[in-house]
């Protein structure tokens, strides 16, 4: 072979090497969904309305650049969810898959046909349960067929399959994309409903660190942290639903206090008089509430009287204020996570300083030992 050859045979060869391994040989519509899958729809957005351009653009493609467009507020959205449906309508009859019925059923949901989108939904489930379509084998196509359960609310199908997909998704690295946001919401208010705390807890915790958590979605993660005993957590959890809505921060900001404190106590199951904290009556909890607060005031009142505290007075007032703390925490936590309005309850009560002020939970230091503590006694966080 002349050197000319080699030398073109060589030039041939660099020119496909860089052509496969260029950004241009990419698969476009591969990249299109797996960006819209992760929800990052700014970014499929151009290489989806590309392939459209192209002519390449299949129902489901249709579909999702409809919802990008939507997302940035393009007119052209409702004119390109037409054009989905019309595609989607014709490929029904051959899908092999469930994105046509998948999408499909969405459609005629944004459009107000909910017998249609349930028609669709309940054909493509019987058709996997037939065996007619493949059973789903990562995470989207796992939420994909539980969100075609829940169309038809088939809730025990629908979180299922909505389980399976989360733990797909997490195991494939999507944390935090659209599909774990709906699948955590609607099994974090199934289980927050059904009083299923560590279901409850567990989901709305996927859902707030997916970066989608509204204050109302981290108190009741709060709330369901509490239920299962997770009080640290739970008080992280109402710190940040009073960052997010500062401005109607209280119930957060007293209950964050409150199971803050609830961290370095021994939290009672049930109340002195053996009754267990959920048969007490709205009534019956402030007033036992405002009962310990009234001991607390007495041992103040007492502790202000004495001039100078012997070693028994402390032991003795110190165990009393010991035994008094977790009941009233207990109460006041029993009250809140009912959804009562605590700074209410504190502010008629007359007991807010004992949220918020860690010395009325203290013996005094004697005259010339400031600031020395005769009692360990942690801080509230």
């Amino acid at each position: 072979m002349t050197p000319y050859r080699t030398l073109a045979a060589g030039a041939l060869l660099a020119i496909v090497l860089l052509h496969f391994s260029s950004p241009a040989a990419a698969d476009p519509k591969a990249d299109a969904v797996s960006l819209y899958e992760r929800g990052r729809f700014a970014e499929a957005r151009p290489l989806l309305e590309q392939i459209d351009a192209a002519g390449n653009a299949d129902g489901p493609l249709l579909y999702r650049l409809a919802y990008c467009q939507r997302q940035a507020g393009d007119p052209r959205a409702a004119a390109t969810q037409d054009r989905a449906r019309e595609a989607l309508e014709n490929a029904l009859s051959s899908a092999t898959g469930l994105d046509v019925p998948f999408y499909l059923a969405n459609t005629y949901d944004n459009l107000g046909r909910k017998d249609d989108a349930r028609r669709i939904a309940a054909e493509a489930t019987s058709g996997v349960e037939a065996g007619e379509l493949p059973r789903p084998e990562n995470g989207a196509r796992m939420f994909q067929l539980g969100k075609l359960y829940a169309d038809q609310n088939l809730e025990e199908q629908a979180v299922e399959w909505y389980t399976k997909a989360m733990d797909a998704l997490t195991e494939e690295g999507q944390s935090r994309g659209p599909y774990v946001r709906w699948a955590s919401r609607f099994l974090a208010e199934r289980g927050f409903r059904n009083e299923d705390f560590d279901s409850a807890q567990k989901y709305y915790g996927a859902l707030t660190a997916s970066g989608a958590g509204q204050a109302v979605d981290f108190d009741r993660q709060a709330v369901a942290l509490v239920r299962v005993g997770q009080y640290k957590e739970a008080a992280k959890a109402w710190k940040q639903a009073e960052t997010l809505n500062p401005g109607q921060g209280d119930r957060a900001r007293y209950c964050a206090r409150l199971a803050g404190m609830a961290t370095r106590l021994e939290m009672p199951g049930q109340a002195p008089s053996g009754k267990g904290w959920d048969e007490f009556s709205k009534e019956e909890l402030q007033a036992l509430m405002t009962d310990q607060a009234n001991q607390v005031k007495s041992i103040r009142t007492e502790l202000a009287g004495i001039e100078s505290l012997t070693a028994e007075d402390r032991e003795r007032l110190g165990s009393a204020l010991d035994r008094i703390k977790p009941v009233f925490v207990a109460a006041a936590l029993e009250y809140a996570t009912r959804g009562h309005s605590i700074r209410e309850a504190a502010f008629f009560g007359g007991f807010a300083p004992l949220l918020f002020h860690n010395k009325q939970w203290r013996i005094p230091a004697e005259k010339g030992q400031k600031g020395k503590k005769k009692r360990k006694t942690k801080p509230a966080e």
